[in-house]
């Protein structure tokens, strides 16, 4: 698992050893939130190359 830390919480990125998918689970700073999204390998690398762009501004 590989966690990666945002202003507002964390994403831990789970990848599924049997499939190309990978589960991520948002997590809000405070613990009032988390939600859970499995989807393709490729796709996660794109929302979180993409979330960081947007954290960056």
């Amino acid at each position: 698992m590989q966690t990666i830390e945002i202003r507002a919480g964390r994403i831990d990125v789970r990848r599924d050893a049997t499939t190309d998918r990978v589960c991520l689970v948002f997590e809000a700073a405070d613990a009032s939130l988390r939600l859970f999204r499995t989807m393709p390998v490729e796709e996660a690398r794109a929302f979180v190359e993409h979330c960081e762009r947007v954290l960056a501004q």
